[in-house]
């Protein structure tokens, strides 16, 4: 997932927790086997692609955007693999999305999209055998968990998201 860019006070109502952010990737493999990947500007790994999902927006949403603005893809990711991490001392969560399979054929034909330069380095496509030379150490046993997942069938649907802003202040000679 790209940097996270700091907002307010906005709390992401899941379930009956409470996150301060929460963010999305997505999973994307080809029919070859090779899986998306994005390197973000600045940093030494790629990862999968990913975003913060914004206010108002739905885990669904926020995963068809990283997918179109970090790799030039159209999709509609609709089911979870699991929780990418889940920070209860931060309150942050992160999801990672099956964004199904890809024809080989499109791997290097789809165009990068305008502006995703300035964010990420390098968009790749890595066969799953060589994915331990290519992504961080400490995520690549996370990296084979989802693609294991993916294998087996396993789905989770997407929980939709709400927002709690928190309440402004209110004097304390209100309604006198």
């Amino acid at each position: 997932m790209l940097p996270r860019r700091r907002r307010g006070p906005a709390r992401y109502l899941v379930g009956g927790h409470s996150y301060r952010s929460v963010g999305v990737s997505v999973l994307v493999v080809s029919e070859n086997g090779a899986v998306l990947l994005v390197q973000p500007v600045g940093e030494k790994y790629p990862v999968l692609p990913g975003v913060q999902v914004e206010p108002g927006e739905q885990l669904a949403e926020a995963a068809a955007r990283a997918l179109r603005e970090l790799a030039g893809l159209e999709g509609a990711p609709t089911h979870a693999l699991g929780w990418g991490w889940a920070e209860e001392s931060v309150k942050d969560a992160h999801y990672v999305c099956d964004g199904g399979t890809v024809a080989s054929e499109v791997l290097y034909t789809h165009p990068a999209p305008a502006g995703v330069w300035e964010r990420v380095d390098r968009i790749l496509w890595a066969p799953s055998e060589e994915l331990a030379y290519e992504v961080h150490p400490e995520a690549i046993a996370h990296l084979r968990i989802v693609l294991d997942a993916r294998e087996r069938g396993y789905r989770l649907p997407l929980p939709l998201l709400s927002v709690a802003e928190p309440a402004a202040a209110v004097p304390l000679a209100a309604g006198r």
